[in-house]
């Protein structure tokens, strides 16, 4: 009798096993590249408004539910999704989404071991684990850091060229850039741990890094040009008088996911030509 319960209980678990998605929503363009990297992007029915696909360019036209700040509640629900891909951080409107009863699933991408975790997650859920493991696996090679050559290496995404009271949002040591300038053999000149803060020129100068590093999704060479310029007014920087101010251009540089080998190919050749 006993064995003839556990067989039954055993055949009853496909029953019970949860259904690989056909209908997924990604609220954020790095879980889209995710999605993307993992052949899944014929089954994406609604992305942000920032959401590509970089691998083969599909067109999401029409398939936008909002930003990732304030996404639409009212067409996510009309296009009835077997799950959503959100970020950690958005408690707000995961909760609202969860309380329509939509399958909501929380991805951490503060750090590169959040990103390349979720990799994993994403491929397990939606049936190419296999494919995700691999991608996974291949990444995580990749993370072995270098001796520290003593360089202290500040990161921007502000433009001097374009402001006339000047703060500069600079990254902090938040496990993300912070890690890649030490898989560069480098340190972050910034020790703070928000992900990006503001600093003074008068913090600015007090740092004094010995090199600069300038990131955008899109640059053309007269803004360059602009911005090398603007830059002057710090002609006292060790960074600007050895002329070691960088300028890391591509979308790939704003949006943590699978592109990273490139991202940390563009640091090694900024900071070691």
């Amino acid at each position: 009798m006993k064995k003839f319960l556990l067989v039954l209980i055993l055949l009853s678990i496909p029953a019970f096993a949860e259904k690989v998605p056909k209908r997924i929503i990604s609220l954020a363009p790095s879980i889209t590249e995710i999605l993307c990297s993992l052949d899944l992007q014929k089954k994406i029915v609604g992305v942000t408004d920032f959401c590509k696909d970089p691998y083969k360019n599909t067109n999401f036209k029409g398939k936008s539910v909002g930003g990732l700040i304030n996404p639409n509640f009212e067409k996510m629900i009309h296009l009835k999704p077997d799950v959503i891909f959100t970020l950690k951080g958005k408690a707000d409107h995961t909760a609202q989404l969860r309380k329509y009863g939509l399958n909501v699933v929380v991805l951490q991408h503060q750090n590169l071991e959040g990103v390349f975790d979720s990799i994993k997650i994403v491929g397990e859920k939606c049936g190419n684990a296999a494919i995700a493991n691999k991608l996974h696996k291949d990444l995580q090679s990749l993370l072995k850091e270098p001796k520290s050559d003593g360089r202290k290496v500040l990161v921007t995404i502000s433009r001097l060229s374009s402001q006339a009271n000047i703060r500069l949002w600079v990254a902090g040591n938040d496990g993300f850039y912070s890690k890649i300038l030490n898989l560069c053999g480098v340190e972050n000149a910034i020790t703070g741990q928000d992900k990006f803060s503001q600093i003074t020129p008068e913090a600015l100068v007090r740092i004094n890094p010995d090199e600069i590093i300038f990131l955008k999704n899109v640059f053309t060479e007269e803004e360059k040009a602009a911005e090398l310029k603007a830059w002057q007014k710090f002609a006292s920087l060790k960074a600007i008088k050895e002329n070691r101010f960088h300028f890391i251009i591509g979308d790939e540089v704003l949006i943590p996911g699978p592109r990273f080998p490139a991202l940390l190919e563009k640091f090694k050749k900024a900071l070691h030509k």
